[in-house]
């Protein structure tokens, strides 16, 4: 009986783990026929650019070339900015690094929240204990790492970014973070209220932008290329030569990776 009882348990295990390959190979083939079809329909550029900046995001697809054409060094290269909208970068790792091209790769911070925390739209000072449910950031992240360990991944020609902590309060989006970035200047007060007025009056009255930060991305769900454009018109009609915002700092450390590997490249 328990010679029988061994072999019945190896026989399950074996079958556990035979079924659990063929789970990876299919979902390897599905990741291989995604990335096949990605690239035909959208992105065979890459392999003809200077250098490539994966984006999950509208704001950042939008934004990003404006920056990186004010950019002295950036705007004499080409540059590929791929908006794969959603967590999809982690299907290129392999590519990237087939390719050895300089890439950098703009992803969310997206902190787990419990349903209270989402109602009342709580800040995130801290983030300890704080799991993410950004899947290509879990990819990157090592099993034993904890969010508040994991920094911007560098790894040769690939970089990593996401939202690091603003004023005491750790953002989970580009639009959230270019908010508290820029929560003193009174033409982004003015830009946000031209396009959620309403919203705008009673956020002044309880605590301004710095206490309001995640209950701005959240009204800014649906108008995020409203956003964009109407930061973009701005810097784009402007008097002066200087920007009128700031970027967010961990996409100006991508952007500053980008060029220290451009001079390498062109030193080759």
């Amino acid at each position: 009986n328990e010679t029988k009882e061994i072999n019945e348990t190896k026989e399950i295990n074996e079958t556990k783990e035979i079924n659990e390959t063929k789970e990876i190979i299919k979902q390897k083939y599905l990741n291989f026929e995604f990335i096949k079809k990605h690239i035909v329909f959208k992105i065979s550029e890459i392999f003809f650019a200077d250098a490539i900046i994966f984006v999950e995001g509208v704001c950042e697809y939008n934004l990003l070339q404006y920056y990186i054409n004010k950019n002295e060094k950036l705007a004499k290269a080409f540059i590929t900015i791929v908006n794969i909208d959603g967590a999809h970068a982690k299907m290129y790792k392999n590519i990237i690094e087939i390719l050895d091209i300089p890439t950098l790769v703009v992803t969310d911070l997206d902190i787990k929240r419990t349903r209270e925390e989402k109602e009342k739209y709580v800040q995130i000072t801290s983030l300890d204990q704080r799991d993410t449910t950004n899947e290509t950031l879990k990819s990157f992240m090592k099993n034993n790492c904890k969010l508040k360990d994991f920094k911007c991944h560098k790894d040769n020609n690939l970089m990593l970014v996401f939202q690091q902590g603003v004023s005491g309060v750790y953002p989970t989006s580009f639009e959230e973070s270019f908010i508290l970035t820029n929560k003193d200047n009174k033409k982004l007060t003015a830009l946000l209220k031209s396009i959620k007025p309403d919203i705008c009056d009673k956020i002044e009255k309880n605590g301004g932008i710095i206490n309001n930060s995640y209950k701005w991305q959240c009204k800014l769900k649906n108008d995020k290329t409203n956003f964009a454009n109407a930061i973009l018109y701005k810097e784009m009609t402007k008097k002066s030569e200087d920007n009128l915002f700031y970027i967010p700092q961990y996409i100006e450390a991508g952007l500053k990776f980008l060029e220290e590997q451009l001079e390498i490249k062109n030193e080759l």
